[in-house]
């Protein structure tokens, strides 16, 4: 990511370049901003999971893995349990009563279960868009 460090070419190193870039890179905010952006990115990641499921991956298919994003997985969980309260009734009605209980397993983040509180919220209305849902899926 651009803006996280000062180049400095190896053929005018000197002690005072060095020094100079040091105080620039402490002294500008944009640097440690920058830099805390990176490392939000990192934090995000669990890197042996993610490995552990693209050496899987690799092992099944014997070939070139194309790695999905965090979100790709999220957003698939995401529609996974959609579909589950599509299909299944009573799973679609223990979310609306108790969604964090009734998804609990999924280890879903604090912004994830929100949205499904938020359905909570609309009661029957929802649950009603289910079964139709539901319907169009088994015809």
């Amino acid at each position: 990511m651009a803006g996280v460090e000062i180049q400095i070419p190896t053929s005018t190193t000197s002690a005072e370049s060095v020094r100079e870039a040091l105080r620039a890179v402490l002294e500008d905010p944009t640097y440690r901003e920058r830099a805390e952006t990176i490392q939000s990115r990192y934090v995000a990641h669990d890197g042996p999971v993610e490995a552990a499921r693209l050496l899987e991956r690799l092992a099944v298919n014997g070939g070139p893995v194309v790695r999905y994003t965090v979100l790709d997985e999220r957003l698939r969980l995401m529609d996974s349990i959609v579909g589950r309260c599509v299909l299944d009734r009573d799973f679609g009605a223990s979310v609306l009563c108790d969604p964090d209980r009734a998804l609990s397993a999924y280890n879903l983040s604090e912004d994830e279960l929100d949205d499904f509180r938020a359905l909570s919220r609309q009661g029957s209305s929802c649950l009603d868009r289910w079964a139709q849902l539901g319907a169009l899926f088994a015809a």
